[in-house]
């Protein structure tokens, strides 16, 4: 089971992804949204993908994130439909 700071990480993505399942964000910007610092978001991203509850593909905008069918397994685990 992942840590609940990086559960919240990627329920922001998920967010973030809406019908387009991708985000493009910058880890600058998801600090400036969490308050962790840049390098904290980029190891809770890491650590995400490690766990394989997200893809990630940098472009030059940014980085192109999403929930893999494992994050959002876990997603509707957690956070049920209303």
């Amino acid at each position: 089971m992942m840590k609940e700071e990086n559960f919240a990480l990627a329920l922001l993505i998920s967010k973030r992804a809406g019908l387009h399942g991708k985000a493009l964000v910058s880890t600058s910007e998801l600090a400036g949204i969490t308050g962790f610092s840049q390098q904290s978001i980029s190891r809770k991203l890491r650590s995400l993908e490690t766990e394989g509850m997200i893809s990630r593909k940098a472009s030059t905008s940014g980085v192109e994130v999403a929930l893999t069918q494992k994050g959002r397994a876990e997603e509707r685990r957690v956070v049920p439909a209303q």
